[in-house]
C-alpha cells in the first residue's frame, strides 16, 4: 500500500509524473492516518508486511517522524518512504531518527553527471545525493535506489548505479522507473532532446 501524506514540494522536477500542490499543499491529518492504518491491518492482520510513505516529499510533512513511528508501533515491518533525499543530506539527526525507528528510504537517483542531473530534477544535486548516500551508509538505513530511465539522457549511466548498489552494503534494491509523460512535469517535459525507453531495452543497457 501507498500512502499519500503530503502534496507540498521541495523541487520542480521536469520529469515529475505525479501533481503536486507546493501552495497550499495538502498535508494529512493524524487521525486520517490512523484510520488507515486501521484499515489496512484489519483489511491484511499479519499479512501486512510493508507500506510506502510517499508525496510530493512526504519529509516536508510536520509530523513525518510520528507518522512514521506510528506505522512502525502498528507492526508494519517494512515503512519506506520515497524521498529526493534533501532532507536527509542536510539533517543528519533526522536520518539517525530514521534508523532508530526501522524506517526505509527509497531515495530517486537519476545520473551522476551534471547535465543530466539538471535536465531531470530542474536543479543541481549530485553533491546532496552524494551526501545524503554517504548519510544513510552511515546509519545504516536499508535504501532502495529508484533511477528514472530517459532515452538519451541517462539510459548510458545504468550500470554505473547497479555498481554504486553493489558497493554500498545498507543498498539492498534497485527500482528502475522509466521515463513518462504525465504529471505536474512530464506533460511539458520535452520528448525532442529525450526519449521513452521501454523495460527491455533498459535490460539490454544493463547487459
Amino acid at each position: 500500500p501507498i500512502v499519500t501524506l503530503t502534496s507540498a514540494c521541495n523541487l520542480d522536477c521536469p520529469i515529475c509524473y505525479v501533481r503536486n500542490k507546493n501552495e497550499g499543499a495538502f498535508h494529512m491529518d493524524r487521525p486520517a492516518f490512523e484510520r488507515i492504518l486501521a484499515h489496512l491491518k484489519a483489511d491484511h492482520g499479519d499479512a501486512l508486511d510493508l507500506i510506502n510513505l510517499t508525496g510530493g516529499e512526504p519529509t516536508q510533512h510536520p509530523d513525518f517522524l510520528w507518522f512514521l513511528e506510528r506505522a512502525r508501533a502498528a507492526g508494519i515491518r517494512r515503512v519506506s518512504f520515497c524521498t529526493n533525499g534533501l532532507r536527509l543530506a542536510r539533517d543528519e539527526a533526522f536520518v539517525e531518527r530514521v534508523a532508530a525507528l526501522g524506517g526505509r528510504v527509497a531515495l530517486s537517483f537519476d545520473s551522476f553527471e551534471t547535465e543530466a542531473d539538471f535536465a531531470l530534477q530542474g536543479a543541481h544535486l549530485l553533491e546532496v545525493k552524494h551526501r545524503a548516500l554517504a548519510l544513510l551508509g552511515k546509519h545504516r538505513v536499508h535504501t532502495t535506489l529508484i533511477p528514472v530511465m530517459t532515452l538519451g539522457v541517462n539510459d548510458h549511466e545504468i550500470g554505473r548505479i547497479i555498481d554504486l548498489g553493489l558497493r554500498a552494503p545498507n543498498i539492498r534494491h534497485l527500482e528502475v522507473h522509466t521515463i513518462t509523460y504525465t504529471g505536474q512535469g512530464g506533460t511539458t517535459f520535452d520528448p525532442a532532446r529525450a526519449g521513452r525507453i521501454d523495460l527491455f531495452t533498459v535490460l539490454q543497457r544493463i547487459e
